[in-house]
Order: structure tokens, then sequence, then C-alpha cells
């Protein structure tokens, strides 16, 4: 520390004697400052870069690598992602879209073909970053191919037809509905745990096994925003749809838990989970006591258990068939729409960017195609309806006039019947009544039509 000659001279005419102290004594008093920031390693660094990707997106790219590979070997083509030249490269993509086929010996589909393409690219990319499969010209042959072998198989009918996730029916929701019916008193802890699955799925349309893996307990709020008790989703997880990110978006549901039987069922549940384990989803005991407060073991389930659940509740309920765990998300989104709820209103359920996406899960179902063929041969039909509930549409024939009494209930004026909540109007005419004729504008003048005389009038 130095002091200005001013400073000393004050000092010296006032007795005072300055007193020299190495720099080091100072800082050895002052108390150490707190770190504002963490101290990340090379390898926590480059986890994060691994963990933005998602666990399907990996898988489906490391499955389409391995294909590849064992295409090369089978036709002795020597292949190394980071050595082979982009020609032979191409080359090799253009054999490999003419004849990959599944380990079946089955033709893969059209979208499967698209996403191995992109799934390629992307480990392509990671470690020759200038390769582009998409829009280099070395790749514009293979491309070509691709495109062609896609259209070959639409021309032929060789393309398989595109199997969409169907919503449970209406009678497999009855089912579910007699499975679940003692849940609320149940001493059995793997149906409980079902129970709580299924309702948190359904009403928050969680997407797969992945993201319900990661859920914990402090994930289930609880609020009473309007003075009834509602359960909502507090985490923003990472879909297909909301990736995060620089370039992703975010999303929270508003979907919500608000049947109050649902709440206690979920509360029984909570109060049942081991406490040391914070995930929501835990491995059943298999010897309980009736007496023991803890049902469930310190291990959480699956993340492959979790992808199975409505395969195996599917079992257990005895259902029509076997279903997926998407299938519950097309259930909530079907019943959504049979509601008659706005399409921006299901999106903030669903996570869906798109309306167009909504699309995919208003397809007609066999009830549609049967009205359609009933329509045409005028008689009785169902319509479409909400699930659970069946729409009966008469048609006037000799046939069905007979049955109208024993098929419809009471009809009120207008026409109208009521099923529950939802109105059904019966037309008891081979065709839709006529529109009638719109109101016609008073400051418009009429047309006068033209008189023609008779021919046989003398005058």
């Amino acid at each position: 520390m130095f002091f200005t000659r001013k400073f000393r001279k004050s000092c010296s005419d006032a007795g005072v004697q300055l007193r020299m102290l190495p720099m080091t004594t100072f800082i050895s008093e002052m108390e150490p400052r707190a770190k504002r920031f963490a101290s990340s390693t090379e390898e926590e660094r480059t986890k994060f870069v691994d963990d933005a990707v998602p666990v399907s997106t990996k898988k489906a790219t490391s499955t389409w690598i391995r294909a590849l590979e064992d295409y090369a070997e089978e036709k002795s083509v020597p292949l190394d992602f980071k050595l082979t030249p982009v020609p032979e490269l191409a080359k090799l993509l253009e054999g490999f879209y003419a004849d990959a086929k599944r380990k079946n010996g089955e033709p893969y589909k059209r979208n499967s073909l698209v996403a191995g393409r992109a799934a390629i690219s992307r480990h392509l990319i990671s470690l020759r970053p200038t390769v582009n499969i998409f829009n280099d010209a070395e790749f514009k042959q293979s491309n070509k191919v691709l495109d062609g072998v896609l259209k070959e198989r639409k021309r032929s009918g060789q393309e398989p037809a595109v199997e969409h996730k169907s919503a449970i029916s209406p009678g497999d929701l009855e089912k579910l509905k007699e499975h679940f019916a003692d849940v609320q008193d149940t001493q059995d802890p793997i149906k409980l745990s079902m129970y709580v699955w299924f309702i948190s799925t359904t009403h928050f349309c969680l997407r797969g096994g992945e993201v319900q893996a990661k859920l914990v307990k402090s994930d289930l709020v609880f609020s009473s925003p309007d003075g009834r008790e509602r359960v909502t989703l507090a985490t923003d997880f990472m879909s297909k749809n909301h990736t995060g990110g620089l370039k992703g978006s975010s999303f929270s549901s508003i979907g919500c838990i608000e049947d109050q039987r649902q709440i206690r069922v979920i509360k029984k549940y909570l109060s049942h989970l081991h406490p040391e384990c914070d995930r929501l989803f835990q491995r059943a005991r298999t010897t309980k006591g009736m007496a023991d407060s803890c049902w469930y073991m310190n291990a959480p389930i699956s993340h492959n258990l979790l992808s199975a659940m409505m395969r195996k509740l599917s079992e257990a309920s005895n259902l029509s068939q076997s279903y997926t765990n998407h299938c519950l998300r097309a259930t909530s989104i079907t019943l959504m729409k049979f509601a008659g709820l706005e399409d921006r209103k299901i999106m903030a359920v669903s996570g869906h960017k798109n309306v167009q996406s909504l699309q995919a899960y208003d397809r007609p179902t066999l009830a549609d195609a049967s009205a359609a063929a009933s329509a045409i041969d005028c008689k009785p039909a169902t319509t479409k309806s909400a699930p659970g509930k069946e729409n009966t549409v008469l048609c006037a024939s000799s046939e069905t006039s007979a049955a109208a009494e024993s098929v419809v209930p009471p009809v009120s004026p207008g026409g109208i019947c009521v099923y529950g909540s939802s109105n059904v109007t019966i037309s008891l005419s081979p065709y839709p009544p006529a529109r009638a004729a719109p109101p016609r504008n008073p400051r418009l003048p009429l047309k006068l039509k033209k008189k023609v005389k008779p021919e046989n009038d003398e005058s």
C-alpha cells in the first residue's frame, strides 16, 4: 500500500507514525468471496450436448445406421462414415434405398424410409459436417432413386397403408370403467398405480413412456383457484413438438383433473409411495401386509415397463384389442373433439403446434362408414356421436317406419332427441330436408315474368 506525499506530511505534522505492512496481510485478513458461477467439467458439458437429443431419436439413428452397415457388409462394400469418399457413399445409398427391407423380408413403409434417410443424415453431419445427403449434388441421384421407389410402390399398390393409433372404442372404455370401479377401496398396489397412470396420461395427454418415466411426486400440483380442488401438471417436459433449446418452444398444458373421486385416489396413491423415492411411478412390492403404509419399493418403474403399460391394462381389462400408450392420447383428443372444444383449446391441452395435426384424430370411424352406406341404401344407420352413445337416423321406408317407435326415444317438438348431453336430429325422410330459401332483400325489385300468349288465343 502506498501513501501520497501530502498524506505523509500531514501525518508527520500531526505526530502520527505510519507503518507499512505487506499486501498479503490485508488479503489474508479479508473474508473469502462467495463464488457466483459453477465449475463445470468437460465431461459435464459433453453430457449436456448428448442429453439434448431425445432418446427415441438416438434409438432411430442407431437402428438405421446398423441397417446400412449390414447392407454394406452383405454387398461386400467397405463402409466407414468418416473416411468413405462421398461418391462411393452416394452409390451405396442408391442401392440401399432400392433394396432396403425389414428383417422379416417385408418392405419398409414410406414414413420409415424417409425417417431412415434423416437418421443417416444426422449421423453423417455429426462426423462430417460438410456432407449433406439432402442437398449435395453428389446425392442427387440417390434421392431420385428413393423418390422413384416410393412412387413405384404407390403405383403398384405395394405401399402398406398408414396405421394410425386408434382411439379406445366406447365399449372398451366401459370395460375400463368397470375394471377400475373399486379402485378407491382397493388394496392392490398395481391396480392403484395403473389407475393413476391412466388418468394422468389421458388428462394431460402425455406422450409415450419417456415423459412418464421422468415424473416426480411434486409434478402433481393440488390447487383450488375457484373453490374447487383440481390437479395440474407443474413441469414443462421436452416433447416432439416442444423441444426447448434455442430453436424450440416451451409449453405448459392446461390439462387438469377435477373429478373429486379421481383426486381422492391420487392422494391415496401418493400416501402409499416410498418416501425415499422421488419418482411418481414406483414398482409395487410383491409382499405387502394389510397394515403396511408403504406399498411400493424404493425403485421407479422403468421406461420399458411404462411404455407397455396400456398393453398390460388391455389384458387385465379384457379389452377387444391390445392398445398402446399413444392410443390414450388419441382417445383424449377424440373425446375433446366430440365434446365440441375448439381446436385451439385442444392444442392447449395436447401440445400440438399445428391445427392440421389434429385432423389425424378426426378420421371417419366404422360407424361413419356404416352411416354412409346406409344413407345410400335408405336404411337405418348409426351416425357419429359421443363415445358410448349411438345416434340412430331413420329414413322413411316400409322397414323403418314400424321400427321408429321401438328404436327412437321420445322426440321433442322440432325433431330433437336428447341422449344425455348430445342432441340428435331424427330425420324421417329418405333425403335431408331441403334448405329454406334465403329471405329476399326488399330493396331489390322483383323479377317480372314475361307473359306468354297462348297459341289458340285469337284475341
